[in-house]
């Protein structure tokens, strides 16, 4: 039996809906450790929910939006969350441009050129520092 059949058997549907509709809304926002944001899936029979949170990155400023509907159409649902998101001013505001180039990563490693860690530096908040060992 190949990886492929063996991981088949033990594969939940109704879970990996509920994955589809949070990666998918994550792609169409394009969201991944570059964004402060929050995602859950939940079932009730068939009617898959799909609840998210963006925040900024200083926290103050948060959108959420909810969307439902059939669980088989959960990578839809989560695209649709990603418009509700686009369509926010607030939202648009908080994820920033789309297909802009974001910071890799937080505190004194940001990338070079990444407009809210410049503010944050300019504005004397503070940053993460690397940890030594003694």
């Amino acid at each position: 039996m190949s990886t492929i059949e063996m991981l088949k058997t033990i594969t939940d549907e109704k879970s990996a809906q509920l994955c589809k509709a949070e990666r998918s809304l994550l792609y169409h926002l394009e969201g991944g450790c570059q964004i402060a944001m929050g995602v859950s899936a939940t079932l009730d029979e068939d009617t898959l929910t799909l609840n998210s949170t963006v925040l900024s990155r200083d926290g103050k400023e948060s959108v959420s939006e909810t969307i439902s509907g059939p669980r088989t159409k959960s990578e839809d649902l989560g695209k649709q969350l990603a418009e509700r998101f686009w369509g926010n001013e607030l939202a648009r505001k908080v994820l920033g441009k789309t297909r802009e180039k974001r910071a890799l990563t937080y505190g004194d490693a940001e990338a070079p050129g990444d407009a809210a860690a410049a503010a944050a530096a300019a504005s004397g908040s503070p940053t993460k520092k690397a940890k030594t060992s003694a």
